[in-house]
């Protein structure tokens, strides 16, 4: 017997995530390369997605999640790019961007942008 969640924001099947907690905030990273960044104290719901507003926190985060996925999952276990995948039949409203690719370039994760560290 198998269970398929609806995520709630599309009304389609949860694809594959993963996650990070660090104090009060946490990342959920889903394989369709989208970013939920929640603080637990104040949205114990999960309701308000942080992330484009506390950019530099979804990018630690991330990176951190990235760093600690390298170090302990084979890559054979990570999800990846479907090669018949077409943008124009993308049902969702949040197009597919590669985030892991963005990061390893430097790029921000959050518009696309170049990272600078300083």
């Amino acid at each position: 017997m198998s269970v398929i969640y609806e995520n709630p924001a599309f009304g389609l099947p949860f694809t594959p995530h993963s996650a990070v907690r660090k104090g009060v905030y946490r990342l959920i990273f889903d394989w369709n390369r989208r970013l939920n960044l929640y603080n637990l104290r104040k949205d114990i719901s999960e309701k308000n997605n942080l992330a484009t507003q506390m950019p530099d926190k979804t990018h630690e985060l991330f990176a951190e999640l990235i760093n600690f996925l390298e170090k302990n999952e084979e890559k054979k276990y990570w999800a990846s790019a479907n090669s018949d995948y077409d943008p124009k039949t993308e049902v969702r409203k949040v197009p597919y961007n590669d985030l892991y690719r963005i990061l390893s370039y430097g790029e921000d994760i959050i518009s696309g942008k170049l990272w600078l560290m300083f």
